[in-house]
């Protein structure tokens, strides 16, 4: 407690009604004394014995004698502004006037340890931030840009650290491989050991050889040697990539320059090259059996299995099945095309009928393909009479049934079975030149003719086979007959004529009749009865003349 002063007394123990310290204005009440608070400051009460109260504003500066820290000096208040470093609290907050920062550090001009008693942040123990270019801890350290203290400045500040948080990386750090750390801060990759440019792929790269810098994706393949120098994992053996590996290495590849050559590939027929390795190149491209015929084969179409010597034509349609050669429009192999296409054979199934061809007659083909009757040999419109027809002579066109009239001499030619039926005879009313009268006694012929026939019939036969051997047989048969018909015919002529002949003639031989229709006869004289014998020989046609008195 505190005590007025007024008398003082030494002891060890304070007596009773004594106190240590003095001061007390008023000692009777306990509110007074030196250490009292004074806070309302319209209280006119000294409670702590100071010789002031509180509302009391002794230096004017318009505070309070409670509220100013120094009510004799105008100048100090809580309203001034504070003068750092010259020892008076000016703004009476009762702060060091050596820690303008209010950091609770002196600066270190003033004995304290604050290096910028202009910054807060700064001072003894404070964080300090890299790269801002302040000593936040104000330790003095010039590893502003080094900020893990490796004697390596951040590569992000002009320096060569690739990681300035970690000490033991920088560009004088020995590196380990594989751990993801570019310790040593060279820029490659950590998972590329022999700085090929490739990871390794066990590691998610593609370089199949971390150990060699030769051997990468992105290297020359060299062909044969065991080694993959370009990571594609492929067979060293297979330079075309065909999956097979060459025959010099072990392997069945002939050629392994080229992919479309290997065991087993499409054969491509005659081009000098063996695509299936088989030792050669083939001679028969559509596989039919028969060779091209480029290739000495017979095969006239070798990319068509249909069409080889073995096969069977198809007629008409513009291809050689067979690859006879032969027209495909001359399925008789007659030389003449069939009339539908182009040609003029009239029947392209028998190889006797085209245009050209000598006729048969008779044997119910048009051999020459003319378009006429087989049984009109003399194309009068008349078939033969011994072929169903009408025609009584068919090798003479002037005999037939539609000749009107028999000529005299000249046989049958209208076919009415009756020859010179249209000749009028002489009926005897007339009287000849010779002087004499026929009576029309009759007349008996007896007639003897001998006629020879000789028939020489040549038949020329020639035989025309195609076989699939291109092989062409001509048999040629020559045929020779030879009739000879000996006929023997008596003709014996009577002839009674009772009438006499004027101007001395004799009874009138066939030669000069007056009368119309009769056969004219030469004059002369008969006296008795005349008997004439008449032998002939005839070749072929026989004709019997008739003659009248």
């Amino acid at each position: 407690g505190y005590g007025t002063g007024d008398t003082t007394v030494t002891a060890c123990d304070p007596p009773a009604g004594f106190a240590l310290h003095d001061g007390d204005c008023d000692d009777t009440d306990p509110i007074y004394s030196p250490g009292a608070l004074e806070s309302d400051c319209t209280d006119p009460n000294d409670y702590n014995c100071d010789g002031s109260v509180g509302f009391e504003d002794a230096d004017s500066d318009g505070f309070a004698a409670c509220d100013d820290c120094d009510d004799t000096d105008a100048t100090v208040n809580p309203a001034a502004t504070e003068v750092y470093y010259d020892g008076v609290d000016q703004n009476c907050d009762s702060a060091s006037d050596y820690d303008a920062d209010l950091d609770g550090l002196d600066s270190d001009a003033y004995s304290g340890t604050d290096c910028d008693d202009t910054d807060a942040t700064i001072y003894p123990g404070a964080v300090d931030t890299c790269y801002d270019g302040v000593d936040s801890a104000c330790d003095g350290s010039t590893f502003e840009y080094d900020c893990d203290e490796d004697s390596y400045d951040s590569d992000s500040y002009g320096g060569t650290d690739c990681d300035d948080t970690d000490g033991s990386v920088n560009p004088a750090a020995t590196d380990y491989i594989y751990d993801g750390v570019d310790s040593d801060c060279d820029g490659a990759s950590d998972y590329d050991a022999d700085l090929d440019g490739y990871d390794v792929d066990y590691y998610g790269g593609t370089d199949c050889d971390d150990t060699d810098s030769a051997i990468n994706p992105g290297a020359t393949e060299v062909w044969y040697d065991g080694t993959d120098q370009n990571c594609d994992n492929a067979s060293d053996y297979d330079q075309d990539a065909d999956s097979y590996d060459s025959d010099a290495y072990g392997g069945t590849d002939c050629d392994d320059t080229d992919a479309s050559i290997y065991l087993g590939a499409a054969e491509i027929a005659l081009d000098g090259i063996d695509q299936d390795c088989d030792g050669s190149d083939t001679l028969d491209g559509d596989g039919d059996g028969y060779d091209a015929l480029s290739a000495g084969g017979t095969d006239c179409d070798d990319s068509d299995v249909n069409i080889n010597p073995g096969a069977t034509e198809i007629w008409y349609d513009g291809v050689d099945q067979d690859c006879d050669a032969a027209s495909d429009y001359d399925q008789d192999g007659d030389g003449d095309d069939h009339e539908d296409h182009g040609g003029d054979d009239c029947d392209d199934t028998d190889a006797d009928m085209y245009t050209g061809n000598t006729e048969r007659w008779y044997d119910g083909k048009d051999g020459d393909c003319s378009g006429g009757s087989d049984y009109d040999q003399d194309a009068d419109g008349h078939d033969s009479s011994a072929w169903g027809g009408d025609d009584c002579n068919d090798v003479d066109a002037t005999m037939n049934p539609s000749i009107p009239l028999d000529d005299c001499g000249n046989g049958d030619e209208d076919c009415d079975g009756t020859e010179d039926e249209d000749c009028v005879e002489d009926t005897g009313g007339g009287s000849d030149t010779g002087g004499g009268s026929d009576t029309g006694e009759s007349d008996v012929d007896t007639d003897t003719d001998t006629d020879t026939d000789t028939d020489t019939d040549t038949d020329t036969d020639t035989d025309t086979d195609t076989d699939t051997d291109t092989d062409t047989d001509t048999d040629t048969d020559t045929d020779t007959d030879t009739d000879t018909d000996t006929d023997t015919d008596t003709d014996t002529d009577t002839d009674t004529d009772t009438g006499s002949s004027g101007g001395g003639g004799s009874g009138g031989l066939p030669g000069s009749d007056k009368d119309s229709g009769g056969c004219a006869c030469d004059s002369g004289s008969v006296n008795g009865a005349a008997f004439w014998i008449l032998a002939l020989p005839l070749v072929l046609v026989r004709r019997r003349s008739r003659w009248v008195r």
